[in-house]
Order: C-alpha cells, then sequence, then structure tokens
C-alpha cells in the first residue's frame, strides 16, 4: 500500500492511503489541546473533501492524556468527524498502561450513532478490521 504524506508535525504525521482507503494517523508524546486540535481539525477538513470512511490511529508513542484534551475529542471532534462521513476507527494502543488508559477512556465515553471505534495491538489487526 502506498501512502502520501498530508501532514508532518512533531506530534502528528497523518498519510492517507488511497488504495484502501484509510486514513492513518500517528500521534507523538504528550499532545497538548492546541496541537490536537490542528491535527484533528485539518483531518475534519481532509475527510470532508475526500470522502474518508475508515481512520487508523496509531497511538504507540502517545503519553498520558490530558482530561481537557478528552473532552474536546469526546465532545467536538468524533461528533465532527461522524457528521462529515467517517464510519471506522481503529486505534492501534499503547503497551504503557497509563496512555492505553486514557484511549479506552476516550473510546468509552463517545455516544455516536454511524461512527464506530475499536482498539487494537498490531496494524494488522487495525487494517483487517478497517476493510472488512
Amino acid at each position: 500500500m502506498g501512502k502520501n504524506l498530508i501532514f508532518d508535525k512533531k506530534f502528528c504525521k497523518i498519510e492517507m492511503d488511497n488504495s484502501s482507503g484509510i486514513l492513518y494517523t500517528k500521534w507523538s508524546g504528550f499532545i497538548q489541546l492546541n496541537q490536537a486540535k490542528e491535527g484533528s481539525e485539518f483531518m475534519t477538513k481532509y475527510i470532508k473533501e475526500n470522502g474518508v470512511k475508515l481512520h487508523l490511529s496509531d497511538h504507540l508513542d502517545l503519553k498520558v492524556v490530558t482530561e481537557e484534551l478528552k473532552d474536546y475529542l469526546t465532545k467536538e471532534w468524533f461528533p465532527a468527524v461522524e457528521k462529515v462521513g467517517l464510519r471506522k476507527v481503529s486505534a492501534l494502543v499503547s503497551t504503557n498502561i497509563y496512555a492505553r488508559s486514557s484511549v479506552d477512556d476516550i473510546n468509552s465515553r463517545v455516544q455516536l450513532g454511524n461512527l464506530t471505534i475499536e482498539n487494537f495491538n498490531t496494524v494488522k489487526d487495525c487494517e483487517d478490521w478497517l476493510l472488512k
């Protein structure tokens, strides 16, 4: 699969694989709210403009997520991307107990009708679930 880098910051890299239709995001470090908004707003616009339905969010290098960031993601970003057409998000979760706990907490708060979110331990499992 050939991925095209479309967003490249120290805290977040976003690639699109046009052959599979999967939008890949890799988050790194302790993400500040303004950084999360920058990456997330870019994705929302890209998803809307390109009809993206599938997203793989890589959290392997993600550190603890603040409560403020959790609120933004669950109350604003997930509803926004669902509204513009995103249907499946697979999260590649860290083995770090604190980072994994943050991702689990975010996913448990999301209350959406058309968007499904699942956590996985390998990229292959993420991709297989997205593509089935």
